[in-house]
């Protein structure tokens, strides 16, 4: 899967990666749209310490970072 951020950076979420994300978070499978959504085009965003930057998508009772 591959999205673009809100920043215009590509960002590839390789099949190895979510394969771990799904292990590792069973209940999130259901909104692995929600995180493309999240990097695309996030409701808030917030820049951290190191240059980062981190989206929230706010989802009824799922919030997304």
């Amino acid at each position: 899967m591959e999205f673009v951020s809100l920043r215009k950076i590509k960002i590839r979420l390789t099949d190895e990666r979510l394969n771990h994300i799904l292990m590792s978070h069973p209940e999130i499978s259901e909104h692995i749209f929600d995180i493309g959504q999240t990097i695309s085009e996030p409701d808030y965003l917030f820049e951290g310490g190191k240059g980062e930057y981190f989206g929230i998508l706010n989802k009824k009772a799922f919030y997304f970072v």
